[in-house]
Formats: structure tokens, sequence, C-alpha cells
């Protein structure tokens, strides 16, 4: 038997070796939940970040952000606004 076999078939040695994989991406759209980060940039996205009243930010695909059919909202002009 081959000794990739015998690793695969070990329940014990495969849920050690899956546990290292990521099961949720790091960085994903809010609106469509399409991955923008998983261990390196997919998608290109836009980070917001309006303090006090949105502490965690918000993540949006640049698809989403192209969609935005709002003249108030002028995301470019603000600080904490991150095009990535």
């Amino acid at each position: 038997m081959k000794s990739s076999y015998i690793v695969m078939n070990n329940y014990y040695i495969r849920k050690i070796i899956f546990s290292y994989l990521r099961k949720e991406p790091k960085i994903k759209c809010k609106k469509c939940n399409i991955v923008c980060v998983w261990d390196k940039k997919i998608n290109e996205y836009v980070e917001f970040n309006f303090y006090p009243w949105n502490m965690y930010g918000s993540t949006i695909c640049m698809k989403c952000f192209n969609n935005i059919n709002s003249p108030n909202i002028n995301f470019l002009h603000s600080p904490n606004c991150i095009i990535i």
C-alpha cells in the first residue's frame, strides 16, 4: 500500500490535516456574498469604515459598488473609504 492511501484512510490523521484548511473566506461582499479574499485577493472590493455607528465596517465588491444608484452617497470622498 502507498503511504498516501494509509494517511487518507486514517480518520485521526485526516482530521488533523483538514483542520488547517479554511472553511470561511477572509472577506466577502455584504450585499451579494461573493468571495473577495480567501487566502489572496480574488475579486476587487471596497471597504467602508464609518465610525461610530458602523464599528465593524462593511465590504462590498466592485460590481455591487458600481450598481449603487444613489446620488446622495459620496463614498469616494470619505476619509475612511479604502478601495482595494
